[in-house]
């Protein structure tokens, strides 16, 4: 019982090691009060010439029974299991830091009263407003897979930039690299569902940030200053760095971390300028649509990469440390809603997967490893599609 005590309020005095101790002196203090309740039972049963002698008796009683447990935790050391079962989970859980990408995402889905044949005619409701973005996506999925997510952006002060830091945190983000200042920016991406007058569906995306500006507004951490200081301040080295956005910035923190351990994660939009090139240098994992990125030739360069190269409907294949492409076939679902977030659930799904299967290092990966994470990722971004929203399926 005295353990359990101290286990549940662990966070307040921090005692660690000193489990024992504590449990000997709850175990004691339990003892004396049941002692004390029975003799005052006694007392009122009228057996009161004895009570006096036995307070004494069970305080002395209470101390010697501390000290035996003390010494009976101490030397079986059983305060370390009971320490290291309380903590397990949060010592085995996965770290990732990520950086790029963020959108307040303002989705809304129209009903058309007359038919699609007179689609002018609709009713339009609004149904996620939430943060979104390749990384924002990433770091929310990550999280919802019990890792610990650290997002790193700069947001400004806006309705929508404070609702961002306040959607991460309800998805499980750590939110301690995330600052709203009048500095920040913040983009909006507003996208609408409804039907051409076929009656196929059809989405219309567009880009803006607060104040009804029709450009973006992202703020990266600057070379010269933020992203030195970032990393100089760092206290850990997290598991997984992921970006995908190729900027100075974030270019720098990825070698960085790299060179610390961590395995390194790049999903660019298009690769085809030098700030990509040098992105992929410093990377372990990268993965690209094959919409956006079509010559690949240039994987032949790297041996000691992994490239993910998604095929939409085909599916997708890898070529790990240049052993040549696999391809995978699709997972079919043919209840599709919205394909929003669909790779970014086959990112977060296949860096899980490489989790549980304590493989989180480019060297010691193998074809078989990478095939099997990449088809559990599948399965998880098909079933995703079947929701409105990139992170329907958590709700």
């Amino acid at each position: 019982m005295g353990s359990y005590f101290i286990r549940k309020y662990d966070h307040l005095w921090n005692i660690g090691h000193y489990y024992y101790i504590w449990s000997g002196c709850i175990c004691g203090a339990i003892l004396y009060l049941s002692v004390w309740v029975i003799f005052n039972v006694l007392f009122l049963l009228g057996l009161s010439p004895i009570v006096f002698m036995n307070y004494y008796y069970s305080g002395l009683l209470s101390i010697i029974f501390d000290i035996i447990i003390c010494l009976y935790l101490r030397k079986n050391k059983r305060y370390k299991t009971i320490y290291k079962e309380e903590h397990k989970n949060k010592q085995t859980m996965k770290k990732i830091i990520g950086t790029g990408i963020f959108n307040w995402d303002s989705i809304s889905v129209r009903e058309y009263p007359q038919g699609p044949q007179h689609n002018r005619i609709f009713d339009e409701k609004l149904v996620v407003e939430e943060v979104g973005g390749t990384c924002g996506n990433v770091m929310c999925m990550l999280a919802h897979f019990g890792w610990e997510a650290f997002p790193v952006t700069n947001l400004d002060r806006s309705e929508e930039g404070l609702g961002m830091t306040e959607s991460l945190k309800e998805y499980g983000c750590d939110c301690r690299f995330v600052t709203n200042t009048d500095e920040g920016g913040t983009t909006i991406l507003t996208i609408k569902h409804g039907l051409d007058e076929n009656g196929n569906k059809r989405t219309r995306v567009m880009h803006g940030s607060p104040g009804g500006s029709m450009f973006p507004r992202r703020r990266h951490l600057r070379l010269r200053d933020q992203a030195p200081a970032f990393i100089e301040a760092l206290d850990f080295v997290p598991d997984v760095f992921f970006f995908d956005d190729p900027a100075a910035g974030y270019r720098y923190m990825a070698r960085e971390l790299r060179e610390k351990g961590a395995l390194v994660y790049f999903e660019p939009s298009a690769i085809k300028e030098k700030a990509d090139f040098e992105s992929i240098a410093a990377s372990d994992i990268i993965k690209f649509s094959g919409e956006n990125v079509q010559d690949v030739s240039f994987v032949d360069n790297y041996k000691d990469k992994l490239f993910i190269q998604t095929l939409g409907g085909d599916g997708l294949r890898f070529n790990l440390r240049g052993e040549g492409w696999v391809n995978l076939p699709p997972v079919e679902n043919d209840n599709v809603a919205d394909w929003d977030g669909a790779g970014d659930w086959t990112t977060s799904a296949f860096l899980n997967a490489l989790a549980e299967a304590d493989e989180l290092s480019i060297k010691r990966l193998t074809s078989a490893l990478v095939k099997g994470a990449l088809e559990k990722a599948q399965i998880v971004a098909s079933k995703s599609v079947s929701f409105i929203g990139s992170k329907g399926m958590i709700k």
